[in-house]
């Protein structure tokens, strides 16, 4: 069964905003944390998201960006990019 390229297009984008509404999340829990343990541990998450983040939205396939591979445009985000703002903002 082949994968169908607006399908891709639709995770590529839902694991980017899932990143970028995960650096929120874990940036204002760093600013709440009182602990000094919880917050190093939350600090942690937070480079690794960023991390994160950095791959899904410049990942690659082989030597060519994804986006480019997939001719993903981020002026035009598929729905379910909107929907994974909307949960993030939730948040």
């Amino acid at each position: 069964m082949a994968i169908k390229r607006k399908q891709v297009n639709e995770l590529l984008y839902q694991a980017l905003e899932t990143e970028q509404g995960g650096i929120k999340v874990y940036e204002t829990a760093v600013k709440c944390a009182v602990n000094d343990d919880l917050k190093k541990e939350w600090n942690e998450y937070l480079e690794q998201t960023r991390e994160h983040e950095l791959i899904s939205a410049g990942a690659r396939v082989s030597e060519t960006p994804i986006p480019e591979f997939i001719s993903v445009s981020s002026r035009a985000p598929p729905r379910g990019r909107n929907a994974s703002i909307g949960h993030g903002a939730r948040l």
